[in-house]
This record gives C-alpha cells, structure tokens and sequence, in this order.
C-alpha cells in the first residue's frame, strides 16, 4: 500500500493532510487520542471513504482511477480489517482470530490471507 500527500478535513476541521507512507504486507496497528483520525485513515485505506487530497494505491490498483463498484470487489478481495468491537476471543492467537473472521468467506481468499 502507498499513500501519497494524503489530506482529509471534514469543513473547517483537518485531521491530517501530506500524510504519505507506504506498507509492504503483513499486520498493522494503528494507536492515538480519540479523534485523531484512526478510523477515518483506515476508512480511506479501505476505499470506504474519499480523501480531501492525495492518493492511496495497493501495487498499480489506485483508488483514485476506480469507481465504487471496483473498489468495492478489490476490498472484498484483498484487504482485510479487523477493527474494535470485532468479536474476538481472547484465548485465541491473532492468527486464529482472524481466521475465524474469514470463514465467512470463500476458501480461495481463506488459503490466500494465512500465507
């Protein structure tokens, strides 16, 4: 994933902006105050939401260039999220716990996300 100059303000209020990164694969954690912006950056990395400014893109896969349809199929594709409030079981390793969040989900994208 690459986020790039990355802006978002609802009206007057900016949460972030020139925000860029980028992340190769693997798990990522996200901590702060309430109302920094948290859930809002992992709204936007999930194409849930649409930045003020900026780009995020996984490989070629930009969300700018795509309509909702597409990014809609990407996410259920390829991303995964596991936010608070998900049932999780405290007697279980993370690898476990997001295993059960994919049994929902066909075997093909099951065997993909535990590799």
């Amino acid at each position: 994933m690459k986020i790039a100059n990355l802006s978002k303000a609802y009206g007057s209020r900016t949460l972030f902006s020139s925000l860029s990164f980028s992340l190769d694969r693997g798990i990522v954690q996200l901590c702060g105050p309430s109302g920094c912006g948290k859930s809002t950056l992992v709204r936007l990395c999930l194409g849930l939401e649409k930045p003020t400014d900026g780009e995020i893109s996984y490989g070629s896969f930009s969300f700018i260039e795509r309509n909702e349809k597409e990014i809609a199929n990407f996410r259920n594709e390829r991303l995964g999220y596991c936010g608070e409030g998900s049932s999780l079981l405290y007697s279980f390793s993370l690898r476990k716990n997001l295993f059960n969040l994919l049994l929902g989900a066909d075997e093909k994208k099951k065997n993909r996300s535990l590799h």
